[in-house]
């Protein structure tokens, strides 16, 4: 439930905060966002109050780029607000000509803005302005708004009027500027709650402990910047748990998006075999493969971030509000299981690589796997890691945790370790030897019987002319 006055704040604290509401230009904004979704209702009230004109696009309109385009040219279309997946559409799909150069005004919403995209559609036009904006429907629609233009990084700028926010601990404690925390909204234009459900509304309509009013809890991350803005990091039920390890699956998913060529990618936490994996899916017009992503996001992200499984779709699922759609994501394949045989004794292989192919499979649960394989490529994590450490201590395999890691194919970790020769050099009793050379010196020399000095140069010259004769 919403009031009048929360709207009636919403409507007016845009005059401020967009532009184009004050320039004194007529304006057409094409409306393209689905009814039940809450920026339909945003585009509306704001657009018809600031006297700009709605072109209301129809469901094939909204679908289909080339009718898009089309409407634009035909209604001197200057203004677009939009989700970036549905704007994503359109872009890849424009023509050379393309009529999304005259947007010069595009406001996104619903869900978060890749730096990427944002270089993209300013590469259309060099006048373009892009706003992002965010804001939960609980609290009438929006209450952040920010001009992109000359602005290093993505945020949603500061509060608009008459809202405040807050970025709180788990104990609803203030955090440090920079400090990510939950996100809660107060101000006149928080709602009054869900209608007849008392138990939802109280759990996240509260009391507010900064002042008067109620304060909404958002289920959003984000932190302060130094200048006094918020960037929005993701949901908190976007914020995964994984073998003890806490993951922001926008961070993934931010450092995914800036592959080249990629044009829509999504990473959601998945079961596969009873066992929790990150998978990361991506679609593209190109020819990028599974390992080149992975190989990318190797570089930027810690291990225990980069996505044990990748999948390359033909294009996302999407919801009825064109957000995409995470339930609905399929799962990945897995590697096929190893046959039941008989247990392996690895002592009796007689080098690293050996016992180390299979130790993995036994770890791991998979067949086929070449020295090259990377262990977290093929279903390893940071528990089997220490698994396959402690299994390989006990046929004389010694290395650190980090080496995992740091040298994760078979090759690399046997390169690592020291060879069966080497091992056998090390290993050698040179006791005798060394007190061979003890005795070795010109003192003990005069000791010696020349007749033993004849007999020794005498079998050895024997033993060398029979040789050089065999050759």
């Amino acid at each position: 439930m919403l009031n009048q006055i929360g709207f009636a704040n919403m409507a007016k604290s845009m005059t401020y905060a967009l532009d184009y509401l004050r320039d004194g230009k007529m304006h057409a904004i094409a409306s393209v966002t689905s009814t039940p979704f809450d920026i339909f209702v945003y585009e509306i009230f704001v657009s018809l109050t600031h006297g700009l004109k709605v072109v209301m696009a129809n469901n094939n309109e909204h679908r289909n780029p080339k009718l898009l385009d089309s409407l634009i040219r035909k209604h001197g279309v200057d203004v677009m607000t939009v989700t970036p997946s549905l704007m994503k559409i359109n872009y890849d799909n424009r023509e050379k000509d393309t009529a999304l150069a005259r947007v010069k005004n595009m406001v996104f919403g619903g869900e978060p803005l890749p730096q990427k995209f944002v270089d993209d559609l300013r590469a259309l036009s060099s006048d373009i302005t892009i706003f992002n904006i965010y804001g939960p429907s609980e609290i009438t629609i929006l209450c952040n708004v920010q001009n992109l233009n000359g602005e290093e990084e993505i945020t949603v700028g500061p509060p608009t009027k008459n809202c405040q926010i807050h970025i709180l601990d788990k104990n609803m404690n203030r955090v440090p500027i920079g400090v990510v925390g939950e996100i809660y909204i107060s101000g006149i234009q928080v709602g009054l709650g869900y209608i007849n459900k008392p138990e939802r509304t109280a759990k996240v309509f509260l009391d507010n402990p900064f002042g008067p009013g109620k304060i909404y809890k958002s289920g959003d991350i984000g932190k302060w910047t130094f200048d006094g803005k918020v960037q929005v990091l993701g949901r908190v039920d976007n914020q995964i748990k994984l073998r003890g390890l806490r993951i922001e699956l926008g961070e993934i998913e931010n450092k995914m998006s800036q592959i080249e060529g990629i044009t829509s990618c999504v990473v959601n936490k998945v079961t596969v075999d009873d066992k929790e994996a990150l998978c990361g899916y991506y679609v593209t017009g190109q020819n990028i493969s599974e390992n080149k992503v992975r190989e990318f996001l190797r570089k930027f992200l810690p291990q225990y971030m980069v996505p044990t499984y990748i999948m390359k779709l033909d294009e996302m699922p999407y919801t009825i509000n064109r957000k995409i759609d995470r339930k609905a994501l399929p799962l990945p394949e897995t590697t096929p299981k190893v046959a039941k045989e008989p247990v392996v004794d690895i002592d009796k292989f007689n080098s690293n690589e050996e016992k180390l192919m299979q130790i993995w499979k036994d770890i791991l649960k998979v067949d086929n796997i070449s020295i090259d394989d990377n262990f977290f490529d093929i279903g390893g994590d940071s528990i089997s890691a220490i698994n396959m450490q402690i299994e390989a201590l006990k046929y004389g395999l010694n290395f650190e945790y980090a080496d995992i890691f740091n040298f994760p194919t078979i090759r690399k970790l046997s390169h690592k370790l020291p060879t069966i020769k080497d091992d056998f050099i090390e290993k050698y009793d040179y006791s005798k030897v060394n007190d061979v050379l003890a005795r070795n010196t010109t003192k003990n020399l005069s000791t010696i019987s020349k007749a033993k000095i004849r007999r020794c140069f005498s079998n050895r010259w024997n033993r060398i002319f029979r040789f050089s004769h065999y050759i």
